[in-house]
């Protein structure tokens, strides 16, 4: 029974049975009765529990539902792991199917393969180099490709470069590889077949660098392309770079004389270099005057040794512009055989009772023949030369004025003019192939350009007879062979404005009667004291073309 007292309080049951022995034992403190929790306080603890629990699985909820997709990948990307699997760059073959570029397995545990290249002579520029794949510091590829940088190995890239694979590698807790599964096989590159006869472009090689380092030249280049199709049968240039150097970039050393080398192993003379051409322009001087019908190719001019011109402005100051040597009366066809300058220069400036061509349409031919532009190889960057101009002379010079002389000196390839080794080949294939100027190409899997030049045949007959005349009779005797016919036309220049030293050039085409291939062979730099040039140091390469290489030659009889 519970009751209340006076001052309402209830007495509970447990507090009647409390005698008063224990109550007087019991200190004050423990005698207060306790009191008990508040209800409010109750209230927010449990405010706080669900408040806590609320958040919680919130929390939960966003990891598992909202953002659990995300996390699951990345869970899974934490044990699968993707790698890639290389494809094989492709192999790069020459007309006859030897390998000049191909793959093997490195040495030192890379995935990819090694990019290797002939080690014959005369192929550093056609072939070009890559850059291998890279990864970076954390392991990952940044490059996951061989890339061509110069070169086929630039021009055919898409062709070349296939698709990589990839597989998925397992692992567990532990890093411990569990399967591996293929999801993606790799898809090697395509083969290419290039225009280049290997065999060819290394004997040139060969001859170039012999007359390089025995008579002091500072390097050379050499072409040979068909005159039909425009492909390049050989394309060399001494000194050169090694693709298996570049393409490794491990050998420093090397690397770094290329750089410093005064003969420059990185230009590529045959499209970038540009030189003196000399007297090989004559042919197409020649043919722009039968073309324009300024002179008669029978009609004779007499060369006494020189051309003398009284200045415009001084009577008595009188310029004298040389020939090389007195040849007498001569017509066309022997002045391009002995390579008379007196006579280019009457042709091409005019002289006493005769006409001549003037800067203007000289300027225009040479441009018709592919002089002074880009002839369009697919190979990388060309130079374009220089065929001097009036306004050539007025930005060169400050606004000088344009003189006969300076139409003299351009008749006969001097004062200013630049060709590059392809623009001569290009324009000796035209002569040769009856007056179609071709875009030359380093396979036949690249588009054939070609212009007509609507030049008449007669005139282009006559032109082609004074340069057989050259090899027959005359100052190119050295490229007379009872096996082999060819047509040729040399060229002695001055270079550019430095005295005292020389380039040496030789342009033709083979067979004579039945014209298959054009050539064109610079020997650049040399002492002018040398007696030493181009078309001699042809001379064994065609030795060893007619023994070695008998297909691209035919019997012929001087």
């Amino acid at each position: 029974m519970k009751r209340k007292n006076k001052n309402n309080f209830q007495i509970d049951p447990h507090e009647v049975l409390l005698d008063s022995e224990s109550l007087e034992d019991q200190s004050e403190s423990d005698s207060r009765l306790e009191k008990p929790i508040r209800t409010s306080s109750l209230q927010i603890l449990i405010l706080i529990t669900v408040a806590i629990f609320a958040i919680f699985s919130f929390k939960l909820f966003n990891l598992q539902i909202v953002e659990g997709k995300e996390y699951k990948e990345r869970s899974e990307n934490n044990r699968l792991q993707h790698s890639l699997i290389p494809a094989e760059r492709g192999i790069i073959y020459d007309r006859n199917g030897e390998k000049l570029a191909w793959n093997e397995k490195s040495s030192n545990g890379s995935d990819h393969a090694k990019r290797q290249y002939t080690e014959l002579g005369g192929m550093g520029h056609i072939l070009g180099y890559t850059k291998p794949p890279a990864k970076d510091k954390s392991g990952i590829y940044y490059r996951t490709h061989h890339i061509g940088l110069a070169g086929a190995e630039s021009v055919f890239e898409r062709q070349l470069r296939g698709n990589n694979g990839t597989r998925i590698i397992e692992t567990n807790v532990k890093y411990e590889v569990v399967s591996k599964n293929l999801i993606k096989e790799p898809e090697p590159g395509g083969e290419v077949e290039l225009s280049i006869d290997a065999e060819i472009s290394n004997k040139l090689y060969e001859e170039i660098k012999s007359a390089t380092e025995e008579y002091g030249f500072r390097g050379g280049s050499a072409v040979i392309m068909d005159i039909d199709s425009g492909e390049i049968l050989a394309l060399s240039n001494y000194p050169e770079t090694d693709s298996n150097v570049l393409s490794d970039g491990k050998n420093e050393e090397e690397i770094e004389k290329y750089s410093e080398n005064p003969a420059k192993p990185y230009l590529n003379r045959a499209l970038n270099g540009s030189f003196t051409p000399g007297s090989i322009v004559k042919p197409f001087i020649a043919t722009a005057a039968l073309n324009e019908n300024i002179i008669n190719p029978n009609k004779t001019i007499f060369s006494d040794g020189s051309i003398q011109i009284e200045s415009p402005y001084d009577p008595e100051d009188v310029y004298v512009f040389r020939d090389w040597q007195a040849h007498g009366a001569v017509d066309m066809r022997e002045a391009l055989a002995v390579s008379s300058n007196e006579y280019f220069y009457t042709i091409g400036g005019g002289h006493e009772d005769q006409e001549g061509l003037g800067i203007d349409r000289i300027y225009e031919y040479m441009h018709l023949f592919g002089f002074g532009e880009k002839t369009g190889i697919e190979l990388g960057s060309e130079a374009v030369g220089v065929v001097p101009s009036r306004e050539w002379k007025r930005e060169t010079f400050e606004s000088e004025s344009w003189f006969l002389g300076d139409t003299y000196n351009t008749s006969i390839g001097q004062y200013g003019f630049l060709v590059t080794p392809i623009q001569a080949v290009r324009a000796t294939a035209a002569i040769a192939n009856g007056g179609t100027l071709l875009t030359p190409r380093i396979s036949d899997s690249l588009l054939l350009e070609k212009k007509e030049l609507d030049i008449a045949e007669k005139d282009l007959q006559v032109v082609r007879e004074g340069m057989r005349l050259g090899v027959t009779d005359k100052i190119v005797r050295s490229l007379k062979f009872p096996e082999l016919s060819i047509a040729a036309k040399t060229g002695t220049a001055e270079v550019g404005f430095e005295k005292g030293y020389e380039n040496s050039w030789v342009v033709g085409y083979f067979p004579y009667d039945e014209p298959k291939y054009a050539f064109a062979v610079l020997l650049d730099h040399v002492d002018e004291s040398n007696s030493f040039g181009a078309a001699p140091n042809m001379r064994s390469f065609f030795q060893w073309l007619i023994k070695e290489k008998p297909e691209y030659t035919t019997t012929g009889s001087d």
